[in-house]
């Protein structure tokens, strides 16, 4: 059991690639800042180099290599499993909710073009592959412990994962609105979103007790696989879920929904003691994927199973063997999923993201300050974060930008470089969360924090 649930943490962290480069938020010459707050317009048009115009992959967790590897006597490194390892080391490095997310987005076509009075008109064209992870402490603490001690509770409650793939085309638009409110910006995006894959699977309730007298394990969970590119196997005597391969023959289309970004800008106009600070807001992927009803494949696992001690071996009729594999049968099918015909919603929301900033633009425009909410609001778990940041511009067609994120009791800093020219190319190349300390196995020492952000593209039109 330990291996298997080890080789599934090793799994997730494996495919865990959030994009976005949220460093340059209230950069200007970032050319897709607008993808946070549609009310924003970069500096100048562009044309995306396809597949390179905006590529962002992602890591984010709050377990890294100091949490899972540890030096041992002998000079080598060991993984937490180890008994050199002791129960309160390991534990005491970690969260009550441990998680790892990611996120790999793909820009295949992306175009920005200013018409007249300052109006600015987007297209965008992309793939996304989202991938998220809840791990309680005690699941842990299971894998460590399990079987040292007579006595024991592991609540792994909330345990869950969720993956899911789509691609989008938007039209966005944004127009000041100087003849209301002098420096008043607004802006918006329609998007179109074509469902790939959407996989879930969470245990609201998994908890194993263990006494003197008996032990007993309470599970309830569900999940859901949508879309295909996949095979799903299940035993036909007990409908448990025995196998799954690939099979991207019937990989494609398997859902449909829409999404609207909206976003404010408001900048303090110019003759006022505060001339250059600028607030702003916005909401983004406020929307939902529908699923075909022949793309859906729905799984439940509920159940309890007690043991209260060998004397009911005796007690049976049935011979020792059978004893034991009923047991074991009885507890494994808390923890396995099986085939279900009640079918759930096939309706599924997206991430929310809620953006809302304050900044500071002096020198004549060429330092900006920064303060940065940002706010993920997904299915499986909320993540919050708060940024400051510094940019400077010390040429018209150069600027190198800083932040540094408080994310749920961790700290990360980010970096971007613009290379902005009126003619030529438009290169930008960032992290929103970069490692300074690696193991040598190459995983990020203090939390897997881990980005990169690339943008090549053409200039069009006349710079703002």
């Amino acid at each position: 059991m330990k291996k298997i649930l080890l080789g599934v943490l090793i799994l997730f962290a494996s495919l865990s690639a959030f994009a976005q480069q949220r460093t340059g938020y209230f950069v200007d010459s970032y050319l897709y800042n607008h993808q946070m707050n549609p009310a924003f317009a970069p500096g100048q048009g562009y044309i995306g180099i396809p597949v390179l115009s905006n590529l962002g992959a992602n890591i984010n967790s709050n377990i890294g290599a100091e949490n899972i590897l540890y030096p041992l006597s002998n000079g080598r490194v060991g993984l937490f499993l180890h008994p050199e390892v002791t129960s309160e080391k390991f534990l005491a490095g970690l969260s009550e909710i441990n998680f790892i997310n990611g996120v790999v987005d793909l820009g295949i076509v992306n175009v920005g073009w200013f018409t007249k009075r300052g109006s600015f008109w987007s297209i965008d064209i992309g793939a996304n592959v989202t991938f998220r992870s809840t791990l309680p402490k005690d699941f842990f603490r299971f894998l460590k412990t399990f079987g040292s001690n007579t006595t024991d509770v592991f609540r792994m409650d909330n345990v869950g994962v969720a993956m899911d793939a789509y691609s989008y085309a938007s039209v966005g638009y944004s127009t000041p609105l100087d003849n209301l409110v002098e420096g008043l910006r607004i802006g918006g995006k329609l998007k179109f979103i074509a469902g790939m894959i959407n996989m879930s699977a969470r245990y609201d309730e998994l908890q194993l007790s263990m006494n003197d007298e008996k032990w007993e394990i309470v599970g309830k969970g569900s999940g859901h696989i949508l879309g295909g590119g996949v095979d799903f196997s299940f035993d036909p005597e007990t409908g448990i879920l025995n196998g799954v391969s690939p099979n991207l023959k019937n990989f494609g289309l398997a859902g449909i929904g829409g999404a609207l970004d909206f976003g404010v800008q408001y900048r303090i106009s110019e003759g006022c003691a505060v001339d250059g600070l600028r607030f702003s807001l916005s909401f983004t992927d406020l929307g939902f994927i529908s699923y075909f009803k022949d793309k859906a494949t729905f799984v439940t696992s509920d159940g309890s199973v007690d043991f209260g001690g060998f004397e009911s071996f005796i007690e049976s009729e049935e011979s020792i063997e059978d004893q034991f594999k009923n047991l074991t049968d009885r507890a494994m099918s808390i923890v396995t999923f099986r085939k279900s015909e009640l079918e759930s919603d096939k309706i599924l929301r997206l991430t929310t993201k809620f953006y809302a900033g304050v900044d500071y633009s002096f020198l004549k425009d060429k330092m900006n300050v920064g303060l940065l909410y940002v706010g993920h609001f997904s299915p499986l778990r909320n993540h919050h974060e708060m940024m400051v940041s510094f940019d400077y511009a010390p040429t018209e067609w150069f600027d190198v930008a800083l932040s540094y994120s408080y994310m749920n009791t961790r700290t990360s800093i980010g970096w971007l470089l613009t290379f902005t020219p009126g003619k030529g190319l438009n290169v930008l190349l960032g992290s929103d969360y970069t490692a300074f300390r690696y193991s040598p196995q190459g995983i990020p020492v203090n939390k897997a924090f881990l980005g990169v952000n690339l943008g090549v593209s053409v200039p069009i039109g006349q710079k703002q």
